[in-house]
């Protein structure tokens, strides 16, 4: 009897050491994953910004909760002007969470479980100065038009061109690889 009962308090001790020693490991993967998601939405922001731009910073509608992103568009005189026919965008903190928001209707959240987000705005230059739940903060930067709009129209649609070009020959290669496989 007294041979179960210390074999009972040996398992528990064996038990509690255990979820105290585990503790830590689960807070350092939990920290990991947050610091993955934070890279995440900053490389998904962006990716959205380089294939959906190029953009312009509206200074009259921006505020430190919100900035208004307008398309541009390189004309036949090599002056940069606004697209009117070209979605225009917003990212903005509403609640606890950044989202990336259309003219009308939608949107898609960047980041979620923050406490705080303030936009600076200088130039064509945007930061966003998060905090997060826990207290941690980061900071995004982003420049969009750190050449000058027109060299940056020309990057943009000369990337376009690369990448369809890239499809292009990828698919030129699946279909000599295929031949070959079948040997």
């Amino acid at each position: 009897m007294i041979e179960a009962v210390l074999a009972l308090v040996i398992v528990s001790f064996c038990l509690v050491t255990q979820s105290v020693l585990m503790a830590p490991l689960k807070s350092i993967g939990r920290l990991k994953n947050e610091s993955n998601e934070i890279l995440y939405s900053y490389v998904q922001l962006d990716q959205f910004l380089k294939k959906k731009g190029p953009f312009e910073l509206d200074h009259e509608q921006s505020t430190d909760k919100e900035v208004h992103l307008i398309p541009v568009t390189a004309s036949k005189d090599d002056a940069v002007k606004v697209d009117e026919k070209a979605k225009s965008y917003r990212i903005q903190k509403y609640g606890d969470m950044i989202r990336l928001t259309g003219d009308t209707q939608g949107h898609m959240p960047l980041f979620v479980g923050i406490k705080d987000a303030v936009f600076v705005v200088h130039e064509n230059q945007l930061t966003i100065l998060i905090t997060e739940k826990d207290n941690r903060k980061t900071q995004w930067h982003y420049e969009l038009s750190s050449k000058g709009q027109k060299a940056q129209l020309e990057e943009h649609q000369s990337s376009k061109k690369e990448l369809s070009n890239e499809k292009i020959n990828s698919s030129k290669v699946q279909k000599e690889i295929a031949p070959s496989s079948d040997r």
